[in-house]
């Protein structure tokens, strides 16, 4: 640990579904134990309010500084140079964490001008860029979270088609599905869909739908819709 503490290692043995501690693999990547990948709502929310209340420790963030926006910008050129294909991911905050910060923006005014900030260097820098730290601007409910920071892979898959078709500039599932239901209308390539007025709306029918897709189900549409076509 940060402490110099020793965590005792512990073989994996049974169904990682059922483990009741977590595994972190060789890619960095954590899988939660069971207990808290199963929380109820009460729990989750629980947990959110808890949160909410940490993000104090980013007060005094007023506005973004130029000497760390230089200092990133640097790092994405050498990291290009070096032939790395960068993707941007943004991860959303719970919903409630989201309500909470809006209404309580008092020396975190420079949360704020993140989102903005890598969009515009996203695009002048030509890097893929997916998903928002706003819930409600990349479709993310309240049940694909775990706690207030964490989303589930089930929202993941839905925002961010996977670093290889990133890598190309690929759709996501929901630009998928809003192009299979409504065609180009009012969307563009990594447009935002969620439920914000900001973002392309779609109905609530569509919605419920679209937020308990997997990519097994997408892909399987898509099969059925070519073969369709085929015939």
């Amino acid at each position: 640990t940060e402490d110099g503490e020793t965590i005792p290692f512990k073989a994996m043995t049974g169904s990682l579904e059922s483990l009741d501690f977590s595994v972190k693999f060789a890619d960095g990547s954590i899988y939660y134990p069971v207990t808290f990948r199963n929380w109820a709502y009460e729990e989750v929310m629980a947990e959110a309010l808890a949160q909410a209340g940490t993000i104090s420790a980013m007060h005094g963030f007023d506005t973004m500084d130029p000497y760390w926006t230089d200092l990133f910008d640097r790092f994405v050129r050498h990291v290009q140079a070096k032939g790395v294909n960068v993707v941007f991911l943004l991860t959303p905050y719970h919903p409630f964490i989201c309500l909470h910060v809006y209404n309580n923006p008092q020396g975190l005014t420079g949360f704020f001008e993140v989102e903005p900030w890598l969009r515009e260097y996203a695009a002048g820098r030509g890097i893929p860029l997916y998903g928002s730290y706003h819930a409600g601007r990349a479709g993310v409910l309240e049940p694909l979270f775990f706690d207030g920071i964490h989303c589930r892979p089930q929202a993941l898959e839905l925002m961010f088609p996977g670093i290889q078709a990133a890598v190309k500039g690929e759709r996501t599932a929901y630009e998928t599905l809003y192009l299979q239901e409504y065609g180009d209308v009012a969307n563009t390539k990594n447009a935002l869909i969620g439920y914000d007025p900001d973002c392309v709306v779609p109905n609530e029918e569509w919605y419920k739908y679209a937020s308990t897709v997997t990519w097994a189900q997408l892909n399987a549409r898509a099969a059925g819709a070519a073969d369709a076509a085929g015939a």
